[in-house]
Parts: structure tokens; C-alpha cells; sequence
């Protein structure tokens, strides 16, 4: 049994071993932090300055149905405090730039006296 003990602490190390130094170790911490959310996680210790986790909370807690009528992700929103992820953690046309972030979308531009209008990929 002790040896059983061991054996499942050393394997414990090894996965946490595992993780230290990985890319993009931020992603895998907001992952991880979604999947506690979707656990019932209901406290946590965070950056509320990272714009991009704090859109994935309000959107993570909008689909597990504890935003009723999706009214703080809605507020969010309409304050420009979400932002659509990109190749960098931002694709660059978000709510300040006039841009939906959503690829494959119309969008109208309204640049000079003539409107024209773009399909983005």
C-alpha cells in the first residue's frame, strides 16, 4: 500500500513537471480556469485587468446559465470589455475599431462620403 502511495505521488510530480514551461502557458491557465467554472467553481483569484480573461469568464458564466438573460455579459459588451480572440489574444478589429471580430461577416464601411461594403475571411 505504501509502495501504491508513492508510486500515485511520483505520478502527481510527473504531470505537474509536465506543465512547467509549456507555450502559451496562459492559455492552458484559462483553460484550466474554464473548466473549474463548468466544476462549480464560484471564487477565484484573477486578473481583472487581462481583457481577454475576464471576456472568457463573462462568456464561460453566460453558457453555464449563472448570467441570467445574459445581462452582465450583454453590459460587458456594450462597454467594449469584450474582446473576440485572435491569432495574438485580439484580431485587431474589435467594439473601438468598429469591427464585429467575427470572421466571415459583413461589414459596412463608411470611410469618406461613399459606403462600401467588405466580406472578411
Amino acid at each position: 500500500m505504501h509502495r501504491e502511495a508513492v508510486s500515485r505521488g511520483t505520478h502527481e510530480r510527473r504531470a505537474e513537471q509536465r506543465l512547467f514551461g509549456v507555450p502559451v502557458r496562459k492559455l492552458v491557465n484559462q483553460t484550466f480556469l474554464m473548466l473549474l467554472l463548468a466544476r462549480g467553481l464560484d471564487a477565484a483569484i484573477l486578473d481583472p485587468c487581462d481583457r481577454q480573461l475576464m471576456a472568457n469568464v463573462a462568456a464561460a458564466e453566460a453558457l453555464l446559465g449563472r448570467d441570467e438573460y445574459c445581462e452582465r455579459y450583454l453590459r460587458a459588451f456594450r462597454a467594449g470589455r469584450l474582446e473576440a480572440p485572435g491569432p495574438e489574444g485580439g484580431d485587431g478589429r474589435g467594439q473601438a475599431a468598429g469591427g464585429t471580430g467575427l470572421p466571415g461577416r459583413v461589414q459596412r464601411s463608411t470611410k469618406g462620403s461613399s459606403s462600401s461594403t467588405q466580406m472578411n475571411a
